[in-house]
């Protein structure tokens, strides 16, 4: 009952992001319940995302917005119980990522065009510098963006909720080095397309950027000293998505 009416509370009301719904005394009073219980109530909507809670005279419960976290936490367990597979994760954002990259393309704004191209840069200046980890992060913040730039909270949703998966398999790049150009400027050629409004253009730009991944998607880095290429979706682990570092 707690978690129902302060859901209802948040939603109907509604209250900006961090305002105070009150203290835990007005809401003992005003639902008529334990202090155990809204307590245990409280305790789910955090974790939810719904509510935080801080203590002190000044404290209290406040409003919050739901973030992916939880959506993230289920896809991570799912994988894990599953056996999903670098392949499968391909497969789902190649349709996934197709369609956001065509939305993109007709509906991005100067602003998300503007974080598109300062992703793309980034991204292409630390290919080679043999910092993996900044690599993958670039390479993943490109792809979130291109999803934030299509416009539709349910795909940001799932991007967001991947972003996990994406990263860890973003930090071991597995490209033969005659791919090494196209997979330096392949977020290029994608955001170029969008830039321009050429929705099947950028669609199928985004179809061969995942095409060429994937048959590499569940073989080892390279040897030692080899040209540190990298490309999202990747990963030293074998051809089982790991789920220890998300």
């Amino acid at each position: 009952m707690v978690v129902h009416h302060i859901t209802r509370m948040v939603l109907e009301r509604p209250y900006g992001q961090g305002e105070r719904i009150g203290s835990e005394s007005e809401l003992v009073d005003s639902f008529g319940v334990s202090r155990a219980v809204l307590r245990e109530g409280l305790r789910l909507l955090e974790r939810e995302g719904v509510v935080t809670v801080k203590p002190g005279p000044a404290g209290g419960v406040f409003s919050a917005h739901p973030t992916s976290f939880p959506l993230s936490r289920s896809i991570d367990m799912y994988g894990a119980f599953h056996d999903v597979t670098q392949d499968d994760l391909v497969e789902a954002r190649m349709e996934l990522e197709v369609l956001t990259t065509r939305l993109a393309a007709a509906r991005a704004t100067e602003e998300d065009l503007f974080e598109l191209g300062r992703h793309n840069q980034e991204w292409i200046r630390l290919i080679g510098e043999g910092d993996t980890d900044a690599q993958a992060r670039a390479n993943v913040k490109f792809h979130i963006a291109l999803t934030r730039a299509a416009h539709n909270p349910v795909f940001v949703a799932f991007m967001d909720a991947l972003e996990s998966l994406l990263y860890e398999t973003a930090l071991t790049p597995a490209y033969p080095d005659r791919r090494f150009d196209y997979v330096v400027y392949s977020h290029e050629y994608i955001l170029e397309h969008v830039r321009q409004g050429s929705i099947d253009e950028a669609g199928a730009a985004m179809r061969h950027h995942l095409e060429t991944f994937r048959p590499n998607a569940w073989r080892k880095g390279p040897e030692p000293g080899a040209i540190p290429a990298a490309d999202s979706t990747t990963t030293t682990r074998g051809d089982r998505c790991s789920t220890s570092s998300m």
